[in-house]
């Protein structure tokens, strides 16, 4: 157990927060600007949603915003990792959602310089037995969640009849933005099922990876973690 508690403390300090100030921190300077630049522009046609301007006005600067926005982010992360995408650009591209493999070699590179000590098939070992005894509830699939999200489009569904074509052009927008933010949202949140699975396969890797002295440091066995 001890083993387990000590190496999920390094596997959460790689966590998707710290990859992402990093891509803000380390990006170049023209990719920060586009950045934050992005992300004030969408909240400034957000805002004028409630000016009296054309529909199309503000639906195509958020839009362009948005757009703007995630094409920053694709290429400052590029820019912030540029040593890991030298070196392990196709894992990177593979394990790219959440930033996973960025985060592994986080991961690696604390247990190689010996921030815990512990070990890996000891952490291993707890996790199995915790994996088998582990209750998880997913409140996207209770019975409740569901009624209330089909009386709301059924409410939405009366309500827009007597709606004028521009209150459903907005009510749409919001409803598109919603989705949009709701989707973020729910990815972000993780259950403890994924969160010890990711986990696992981290320390598998870190395990069984094949490294090299070209690309990193030697990994050090079991025997060296032991303290």
């Amino acid at each position: 157990m001890d083993s387990f508690i000590r190496l999920i403390a390094i596997y959460r300090a790689a966590s998707r927060i710290w990859a992402a100030k990093q891509i803000y921190k380390r990006a170049s300077s023209r990719l920060k600007f586009g950045l934050w630049a992005s992300k004030a522009a969408f909240l400034t046609f957000e805002v004028l949603l409630f000016a009296n301007l054309p529909f199309f006005f503000f639906f195509s600067g958020v839009l362009v915003s948005a757009v703007s926005w995630a094409i920053c982010v694709f290429l400052a992360r590029k820019s912030a990792f540029s040593e890991e995408y030298r070196l392990y650009s196709d894992r990177i591209q593979h394990f790219y959602r959440d930033y996973q493999y960025l985060r592994y070699l986080r991961f690696r590179n604390d247990l190689q310089e010996g921030k815990y000590s512990g070990s890996i098939d000891d952490a291993l070992r707890f996790l199995d037995e915790q994996e088998s005894t582990e209750i998880d509830s997913k409140i996207s699939i209770h019975p409740l969640i569901t009624f209330l999200i089909t009386g709301l489009v059924a409410l939405m569904g009366v309500a827009a009849a007597h709606w004028s074509v521009e209150v459903l052009l907005y009510v749409s927008l919001f409803a598109v933005l919603g989705l949009w933010l709701g989707g973020m949202v729910i990815g972000s949140i993780r259950t403890s099922k994924s969160e010890l699975m990711e986990f696992k396969r981290f320390l598998l890797w870190a395990k069984y990876e094949p490294l090299d002295s070209e690309q990193s440091m030697p990994y050090q066995d079991e025997s060296s973690l032991r303290r």
